[in-house]
């Protein structure tokens, strides 16, 4: 039961995505980053009174996943209504967050479950989370976001985009993607402790991988929006890469030292993932469809995080090694290279050679053309020709 409270905070992507898409488009994603805020807070600051896991799954499990996850997607709905041609820099900039998060927040909660027992930890995370208040403050809201609420009058859910092949590829890539990181955040520690690495060791271990999101996220942002480089191929070669790593892995990560080879090849490797993948999957679709892909995008990564704990758990009950669950993640991130090239075929070119295409056809921008293979080449429906930066 204890760990079924934070599958159901992860995987409270599933739904929440749909409702934070829907909120963007009702109340705008200033309001909706506050919405989220509250939920946190209010989440949080309840799992203080909580006297089993049951009240744990309502009140830190599907009250704070929601909210957590409106407020990250209204940020990102807000910043991708700004950037058009840097777009992929952009969302990976702000991704920066999650690996200081990784780095700060376990750490922190661990002192103040020492010094104040897991109650007070709740009441005073709840206090920080108030946090986002200024943060969606901060969220001004622009042109496109005003055009979008009065063009979607009376609709809750634009499921048209579920006709976008690429983007039901994008949200396969991204469950087996989230099954990997699922099964490894429950079960990295364990397999790290069975093979003989300290408990305070293996906090390194997970801390290791956000230092090297904080440092790297921007670098695959910024190589990402350069025009020769083709997303696709950068996905693709670093997934099959963690994949075959993760498969031969018990050859060494049977000592800290080969733990910690193996979470920086991780770390590495997987960076261009939550670097630009929310880049490609918003440019898939139009503009006025940013939040349902990104919706859906979610929903994926929920499925997946929901399912990798329990799925590392069955191959552990078949085979008892946890080396086998990490292997079985491998071999999903080895399918996933199927996914995308799949991906790649589904946009009918290769997406470089596109965009190049579009940038002779479109007299009027002068930057990097945003090319989406469900739209028209030539298309300026994108571009925010005043705003665009």
């Amino acid at each position: 039961m204890t760990s079924l409270v934070g599958s159901v905070l992860l995987g409270n992507c599933i739904v929440s995505g749909f409702i934070a898409s829907i909120l963007c488009d009702k109340l705008g994603c200033r309001q909706t980053c506050a919405l989220g805020a509250v939920f946190t807070a209010a989440g949080l600051g309840a799992s203080f009174f909580a006297k089993s896991c049951a009240f744990l799954i309502a009140s830190f499990g599907i009250v704070t996943g929601a909210g957590l996850i409106i407020s990250y997607l209204a940020v990102q709905v807000s910043v991708a209504y700004y950037f058009q041609e840097r777009r992929p820099f952009a969302m990976a900039f702000i991704q920066v967050g999650s690996s200081v998060g990784q780095v700060v927040v376990a750490p922190l909660t661990h002192y103040f479950v020492d010094e104040y027992t897991w109650r007070g930890a709740m009441l005073l995370l709840s206090a920080i989370s108030l946090h986002l208040l200024v943060v969606a403050a901060l969220l001004r809201p622009h042109r496109k976001e005003h055009l979008h609420k009065k063009l979607k009058t009376g609709v809750l859910f634009d499921f048209t985009v579920l006709k976008n092949v690429s983007l039901l590829l994008i949200m396969l890539n991204a469950a087996l993607m989230n099954v990997v990181l699922g099964l490894l955040l429950f079960h990295l520690p364990a397999y790290a402790v069975s093979s003989g690495t300290s408990v305070h060791k293996v906090s390194l271990l997970l801390s290791l991988i956000g230092f090297t999101g904080l440092f790297l996220r921007p670098l695959f942002g910024a190589a990402m929006n350069h025009p020769d480089v083709d997303m696709w191929t950068v996905f693709s070669i670093s997934q099959t890469l963690v994949g075959v790593i993760m498969i031969i892995s018990p050859i060494f990560m049977t000592d800290f030292s080969g733990q910690v080879i193996f979470v920086l090849i991780f770390g590495t490797y997987t960076t261009p993932y939550f670097a630009g993948f929310a880049a490609m999957t918003l440019e898939c679709v139009e503009s006025k469809h940013q939040g349902a892909a990104l919706a859906l995008f979610q929903s994926g990564s929920g499925v997946g995080l929901l399912l990798g704990p329990f799925i590392g758990g069955w191959v552990y009950s078949l085979t008892g090694s946890y080396a086998s669950g990490v292997q079985f993640a491998g071999g999903c991130l080895l399918v996933n290279t199927v996914v995308m090239f799949a991906l790649k075929l589904s946009s009918g070119k290769n997406s470089t050679e596109k965009m190049a295409e579009v940038g002779k056809l479109d007299h009027v921008t002068s930057g990097r053309a945003n090319y989406c293979p469900s739209e028209p080449i030539g298309s300026t429906e994108n571009v925010d020709f005043r705003n665009s930066l």
